[in-house]
């Protein structure tokens, strides 16, 4: 059975059960996902990207199954067109994802590191880790929202910094790094999902772990590593090696549409080296 086959299986027996769905491909990370978007009380819809559960080898039950908990569990949402009239809710709820490449649709823009995009998204649920419980927001959405970009991009910065989280990696993985002077670091949010942005404060973070240079592995669009360097020198100098180990990863531990970047990258206080 195609995946089209299975998916207009899925969306028949979800529409049996009462579920207003249609088909729709969304563009994540660069990438076109198939998912289906189900409608909560005739407003705002939550997209599932079935694309993803199909790969991770779900059979239609369980993929029907996961869509029927996550509606039933999933709030009212305010209608659409409320939310972008209402700034003071858009702009507590609006926070940035690092993409790898610009979109023609959802608003990005460049950030500090080369190839990098930020992406800007609005989270119904800060205590959700589910993506379908928030919504990018298209080019065309500015004006409706009566707001300019910068306006838009300094709440979300805000919203990212109260979320930053960075921890040792060998005290989440159990890993040893007895030979290097300095564990590598974890930089993300709290839920470690989508949290890559956390990067975006990098010049903060070297600050409060008191280093003056670090090389960042783009591990993936949910989490960087920052790797303790004792000079610029010689992190130029390992710099090679580590975009390497990026590219090795992304290929063999990896998602494509997971992957933020293939190279890593020099961070000091002043500024970011590719």
């Amino acid at each position: 059975m195609t995946n089209v086959s299975r998916i207009n299986e899925i969306m028949d027996v979800l529409r049996s059960c009462g579920l207003d769905c249609k088909y729709r491909e969304v563009e994540k990370n660069n990438s076109i996902l198939p998912a289906i978007e189900v409608k909560v009380n005739g407003n705002l819809g939550c997209c599932f990207y079935v694309g993803e559960y199909i790969k991770q080898g779900m059979s239609n039950s369980d993929i029907i199954k996961e869509i029927l908990e996550k509606h039933h569990n999933t709030p009212n949402i305010p209608n659409f067109k409320a939310i972008l009239t209402n700034k003071d809710l858009l702009l507590k709820n609006v926070f940035i994802r690092l993409v790898k490449g610009e979109s023609n649709t959802f608003i990005t823009c460049p950030s500090e590191f080369p190839g990098i995009w930020e992406q800007y998204y609005i989270k119904f649920d800060n205590n959700s880790t589910d993506e379908s419980m928030s919504i990018t927001l298209r080019k065309d959405m500015l004006l409706k929202m009566g707001l300019d970009f910068g306006t838009l991009r300094r709440a979300a910065y805000a919203n990212i910094l109260s979320d930053i989280k960075t921890n040792d990696l060998g005290d989440i993985t159990g890993m040893s790094f007895a030979r290097r002077s300095s564990a590598p670091i974890v930089v993300s949010n709290k839920s470690r999902r989508l949290g890559a942005a956390a990067i975006l404060d990098y010049k903060n973070i070297l600050w409060n772990l008191n280093l003056e240079c670090a090389i960042m592995c783009p591990s993936s669009i949910h989490e960087c590593i920052l790797m303790p360097m004792p000079n610029k020198s010689e992190a130029v100098r390992q710099l090679p090696d580590f975009t390497d180990m990026v590219k090795q990863i992304n290929r063999i531990e990896l998602r494509e549409e997971e992957w933020l970047a293939d190279n890593a990258f020099v961070l000091t206080l002043d500024g970011v080296l590719a």
